[in-house]
Formats: C-alpha cells, sequence, structure tokens
C-alpha cells in the first residue's frame, strides 16, 4: 500500500465487490441507479459484521492484484538489464 494512501474499510475495490454482488439481485437498471443503490446497501450495513466478507474478498483481490503488478514489474526490469 502506498504509505500516503488512507487506509479506508470502504475501498474503490470493496464498493465494486459490493455493487457486482448487489447487481445479481437488484431490480434498478442502468449504471447509475445500480451504483447509487450499491452504495446505499453498503452505507447501511454495519461495519464490522455485515461488511467484513467483502473486505475480506476486496483484501484477496488487492493482495493479488498487488502481487500480479510486483512480478511484471521484476520481468521489465529484467527485460530491460
Amino acid at each position: 500500500m502506498r504509505p500516503y494512501a488512507k487506509k479506508s474499510e470502504a475501498s474503490a475495490c470493496c464498493i465494486w465487490i459490493v455493487r457486482e454482488s448487489y447487481m445479481k439481485n437488484c431490480k434498478a437498471e442502468g449504471w447509475v441507479e445500480i451504483g447509487r443503490a450499491a452504495f446505499e446497501f453498503w452505507a447501511n450495513m454495519s461495519p464490522k459484521v455485515e461488511r467484513h466478507p467483502f473486505v475480506k474478498q476486496a483484501e484477496h483481490v488487492n493482495s493479488a492484484y498487488l502481487n500480479k503488478l510486483l512480478e511484471e514489474a521484476g520481468a521489465i526490469s529484467q527485460a530491460v538489464v
């Protein structure tokens, strides 16, 4: 994680995962309505209990992303040398 970045439970990855999960059962149409409804869904969840599975999934996705990014950066630096 970048040292200057704020640590927030509601990271973009978390919100994206909630939105994808919410889309399966959402009756709203259009990206804007679904995004608003998913945000309201997230805002009304209890921070420690109901959000926990989404936070864990977001941490897993973010960790996999960062590992892949470091792997690619290493491959690029080896190709340049």
